[in-house]
């Protein structure tokens, strides 16, 4: 299996949708599940003072709607996408981004 990320409405700007298990280790003791839920956690905390967002959390499955775009979400999304790049390039077999990654690319 592996997680796999995409944009909402074909941007990252508007937010993600981010499904499976990396499974490169054991529950509980997977990096590559850790660091991404991680990232996005950390990005959702930032982006809920500065945004109007619909969020979800399930097991295995996230999703964030930004309903407010701003300049401070952009820095937030920009950081987040590049974290979950990194992992990607770390694990590939674990990790996927998917769609278009230009915005990120300032």
């Amino acid at each position: 299996m592996m997680i796999t990320i995409e944009p909402i409405d074909n941007d990252y700007r508007n937010g993600l949708t981010m499904k499976g298990h990396a499974d490169f280790a054991p529950h509980g003791y997977d990096i590559v599940c850790a660091g991404a839920s991680t990232a996005l956690r950390v990005a959702y905390n930032a982006l809920s003072h500065i945004s109007i967002l619909t969020v979800s959390f399930a097991s295995g499955d996230a999703y964030m709607q930004l309903h407010s775009v701003s300049d401070a979400s952009d820095i937030v999304m920009q950081g987040l996408i590049e974290t979950l790049e990194e992992l990607q390039e770390q694990y590939p077999e674990y990790i996927k981004l998917r769609g278009d990654m230009s915005y990120v690319k300032n």
